[in-house]
């Protein structure tokens, strides 16, 4: 009995492994060689570490989450690239701009170039041509003031208004450098570079006065403006006054009108200190580089 029980079960084997019911001599080659590459892939596939976990539909759910993570990749590779070679493309687009104005040569910065590099605010091409334009050497301290405020300071808020009027000089000044506003934004424009440029002709009167010794109460009291965004204004203006000694290419004219601008509209409330002011003349130090380091 055992015996038999041997035999059946060794026959079973035989016929899982064995195909005992189709005669072989009646197969075509091809067929042979599709059952024999079946074998060999179920045994592929029994030999996998995927085929022990099971539950399909677990391995279903693991395969779909690989799959999400790989897109999710894939879209953030694309994401990395796309601003790496913006802000490559950004840069080159810069050099060409800067190019167009003479202020690189082969990669070298002209005379023009280092003289706008000695600045620092939001567009320093636009105030660097402005500086070197000739257009402000003849203006009195009020009337420097008031061009500086102009071209240096936005004021965002909506129906501003000022009582103090900019004098005729001034208006003549302002409407000559429309035609370097205008060069420059078309130049932006081309290359798609979004750099504020700042041209406030409405409120220059306010600094023009206070270059002129009036006093704080009465400068508050004929604008729309609160006291915060007064002195905001009058700081930046000092800000940029500060720097017209560093930059080259402005005539020396310019230069000392810009000192005795500085010491005419720098008082209470809107002194900025004189420490960095002295220290920057000593050593001369471009005093917004001093505080870009610090």
């Amino acid at each position: 009995m055992k015996a038999q029980s041997f035999l059946l079960k060794k026959l079973y084997l035989y016929q899982k492994n064995h195909d005992l019911i189709t005669p072989q001599y009646d197969l075509a080659l091809e067929v042979k060689n599709q059952s024999n590459l079946i074998k060999e892939l179920e045994y592929e596939i029994d030999k996998h570490p995927v085929d022990k976990i099971g539950d399909f539909k677990k391995l279903k759910k693991y395969r779909n989450k690989i799959i999400l993570i790989e897109k999710e990749i894939k879209e953030k590779n694309k994401i990395f690239e796309d601003k790496e070679n913006y802000n490559w493309k950004k840069f080159t687009d810069l050099i060409e701009i800067l190019n167009y104005f003479g202020c690189l040569e082969n990669l070298d910065l002209t005379n023009l170039g280092k003289s706008i590099s000695t600045l620092r605010t939001e567009n320093e091409l636009w105030v660097g041509m402005v500086l070197v334009s000739g257009y402000l050497d003849d203006l009195d301290p009020p009337e420097l003031a008031s061009v500086i405020q102009a071209i240096s300071v936005e004021v965002r808020r909506p129906d501003n208004w000022c009582n103090f009027k900019s004098s005729m000089k001034v208006n003549e000044v302002l409407n000559e450098l429309e035609g370097i506003k205008k060069l420059i934004i078309n130049q932006q424009s081309i290359y798609m570079i979004d750099v504020p440029i700042h041209f406030e002709k409405e409120l220059t009167g306010i600094i023009s006065e206070w270059a002129k010794g009036k006093k704080w109460r009465d400068i508050v009291f004929n604008t729309s403006l609160d006291e915060g965004d007064i002195v905001r204004i009058m700081r930046r203006t000092i800000d940029i006054l500060s720097q017209i000694k560093y930059c080259l290419g402005a005539s020396n004219k310019l230069k000392r009108n810009a000192n005795l601008t500085l010491k005419a509209i720098n008082r209470f409330p809107v002194w900025e200190s004189d420490e960095l002011f002295r220290k920057s003349e000593a050593s001369n130090i471009n005093p917004a580089t001093e505080r870009t380091e610090n």
